[in-house]
């Protein structure tokens, strides 16, 4: 019969799934990028929410893997040596910081994107502070200034009337954030709930 020793090779280890600084690269200078006072072409725009979708994904990634070899170790009794527990830790806490910058920086500036093109979200509880993001929002970038989203940039306005011209990315990448911010725990339902319904409330949802 298999002794303990043969258990403890068979563990899971997580794999590191979150490339290291990418909580760094999530600042709000990056953030810019997807904000609409910015008019950055459409196509540098999507390239930065494919960033963001990339760590909104490896962060649910690496809380599953957390989560299973946690529950490995607690299946064997947890007699198991330190190795696979630190990398279960380290997973759950690089995805724990990359949650925060998402929560911090990104969202409120995706959330405008997706305003950009959907106009009545202005009027609901989206935003990361639960407000709405209306025209006297401010984007923090680094030196401790702020840009006002009310003025436009050389008197063209942060959008054309299209809109930003990368919708279906904007809403991926909402998605993909979302499901990460939830996952990692940043978020719970009601705050999810509140940002996908914008800017109708839940209870008006579940009447219809």
């Amino acid at each position: 019969p298999a002794d303990d020793t043969d258990a403890i090779r068979v563990l899971p280890t997580p794999t590191p799934l979150i490339v290291p600084g990418t909580d760094a690269l999530l600042a709000p200078t990056f953030a810019a990028f997807l904000h609409p006072r910015f008019p950055f072409r459409s196509r540098l725009r999507r390239r930065a929410l494919r960033v963001v979708a990339a760590a909104a994904t490896a962060v649910r990634a690496s809380v599953t893997a957390a989560t299973t070899a946690t529950a490995s170790l607690q299946g064997t009794g947890g007699a198991l040596g330190c190795g696979p527990t630190a990398a279960a830790a380290a997973a759950a806490a690089a995805a724990s910081n990359v949650g925060a910058a998402l929560d911090r920086n990104v969202w409120p500036a995706l959330a405008a994107l997706l305003e950009a093109d959907f106009p009545a979200r202005g009027g609901g509880g989206s935003g990361s502070n639960g407000g709405g993001n209306s025209d006297n929002d401010t984007l923090p970038l680094d030196g401790g200034y702020h840009v006002s989203t009310s003025q436009p940039i050389g008197g063209s306005g942060p959008f054309a009337p299209a809109g930003s011209g990368c919708t279906r990315y904007a809403i991926e990448a909402a998605a993909r954030t979302i499901a990460a911010l939830l996952k990692c725990g940043a978020w719970g339902w009601g705050r999810a709930e509140r940002e996908v319904l914008a800017p109708h409330t839940p209870g008006n949802f579940w009447k219809v």
